[in-house]
């Protein structure tokens, strides 16, 4: 079958950015069905469409009767979820430049660096997986079992934020090249993302924007967004099902006031310790 990249070429900014640059269309679908070929020779299958259609028993479990709920499902991609996707788009876009990395790089501990380490595999280069510490042995296992160095990253108690992107920034100002869905951070926010950043996504993104871009929600569009927290919660965080669906109730956040007072003592305490903050 045509990998989906073929199919769609027309759309990727890196072919676009390669036929500007001079390379015909021949030269690009031959290199994505080279690529695509060796992913399937490490995944057992390239990139084909995945399926999307009515899930009328999921509409009813969660409490859509009456309406009627289409699912993308993305478990039979390449490396079990979409993230393939952006990865071998980053890996298409080196081979149509003939971009000859040191070793490239992700910071991740679940489905984007277990998807890197497949395309990596797929076309040949080293990969530098950093995690934090508590990472899962079970998934490093299978992301090590590709070939890639996983590399467990401990907190620094005196530099905020994931110590696993750190570890990953710095492995690129020191010569590899990244790998990640993160690209917007690392060549944007390379060293952290302050208070000046944050104000300049302000400005452009909320307080210049208009109600072209703001949707008024119903009932049904409510729950279709609380529902996109599955794949995070019950699929990577484990959180039961139960738990899950019951935070879709007013009830549960009503529960929730208690712990304010605890809350704003914790964040008080992080802020004294990290020096991020010394007033309440």
């Amino acid at each position: 079958m045509t990998s989906t990249f073929a199919v769609h070429a027309d759309r990727l900014d890196v072919v676009v950015a390669a036929e500007m640059a001079g390379l015909d269309r021949s030269t690009v679908l031959d290199t994505i069905e080279r690529l695509d070929t060796a992913v399937a020779a490490i995944d057992g299958q390239g990139f084909t469409p995945t399926p999307f259609g009515p899930q009328s028993a999921l509409a009813e479990a969660i409490g859509l009767d009456g309406s009627e709920l289409w699912v993308k499902d993305e478990t039979g991609n390449v490396s079990g979820s979409h993230k393939g996707r952006h990865l071998f788009g980053v890996a298409l876009g080196l081979a149509l430049t003939e971009t000859q990395p040191e070793r490239l790089a992700i910071a991740s501990c679940g489905n984007a660096a277990f998807a890197a380490s497949v395309v990596a595999a797929a076309v040949d280069q080293p990969l530098e997986v950093f995690v934090p510490d508590w990472a899962d042995q079970a998934i490093t296992d299978r992301i090590a079992a590709h070939g890639a160095t996983v590399v467990r990253t401990e907190r620094d108690p005196d530099r905020l934020g994931d110590p696993a992107y750190h570890a990953m920034v710095d492995a690129i100002a020191a010569g590899a090249t990244a790998f990640s869905c993160q690209e917007y951070l690392v060549h944007h926010h390379a060293n952290g993302y302050d208070a000046v950043a944050a104000a300049s996504d302000f400005a452009r993104e909320l307080e210049a924007g208009d109600t072209a871009q703001h949707l008024e929600l119903t009932e049904q569009e409510r729950r279709r967004v609380f529902n996109l927290g599955y794949f995070t919660w019950v699929e990577q965080q484990g959180t039961s099902f139960e738990d899950f669906t019951a935070r879709s109730e007013q009830s549960f956040w009503d529960g929730m006031r208690h712990f304010i007072g605890e809350w704003d003592e914790q964040i008080r305490e992080f802020n004294a310790r990290t020096g991020t903050r010394d007033d309440d």
